[in-house]
């Protein structure tokens, strides 16, 4: 199936907002931080309305000709560290391993080099999370020395991750 790239919109809130309990259901490896059952298609719309335009909030979409959501990348500010993004891949399971997450990483990296002032993108991979690792890499991701940590997976049960860091090219 074929996949366009787009930036979210208000009116998608509805599509991303299964497609997020989706990959929630579907993977160990996808946490939220918010309750999905407590979030509204309206809400989420809001919110990407107040997204948009910004230079530190960027949410992408892989979108098919039914309008479904097959996969997204975000971007938002690390919590209390200036300059840093926060990114998270997530394609759907009958989609991964066909370069749709490639895809996807390489367009948000290229709209933070071009666009973004941040100077490093982060991100917490799980330990277990093999596949995730190897792609972080290949795009040039190094893992942050002392950043080990436990954290909740998709099932919530603790599991050791760490966090990996992107510099944006002067």
């Amino acid at each position: 199936m074929d996949f366009g790239l787009e930036v979210a919109t208000a009116r998608q809130a509805p599509a991303i907002l299964q497609f997020l309990k989706q990959a929630q259901q579907e993977s160990p490896f996808f946490v939220i931080k918010q309750d999905l059952a407590q979030i509204t298609a309206d809400q989420l719309g809001r919110n990407l309305e107040q997204m948009a335009g910004r230079e530190d909030y960027l949410m992408l979409l892989l979108i098919n000709a039914k309008h479904e959501v097959g996969g997204m990348v975000t971007l938002a500010p690390w919590p209390n560290l200036a300059g840093v993004l926060e990114i998270g891949v997530v394609v759907q399971a009958r989609y991964q391993r066909q370069g749709l997450g490639q895809a996807l990483l390489a367009e948000a990296l290229d709209w933070v080099t071009n666009y973004s002032p941040a100077k490093h993108v982060r991100l917490t991979v799980q330990e277990r999370n093999q596949p995730a690792q190897k792609l972080y890499a290949k795009f040039g991701f190094v893992r942050v020395p002392n950043s080990e940590q436990l954290v909740l997976d998709g099932q919530h049960q603790q599991v050791s991750a760490y966090d990996m860091d992107w510099e944006v090219e002067a």
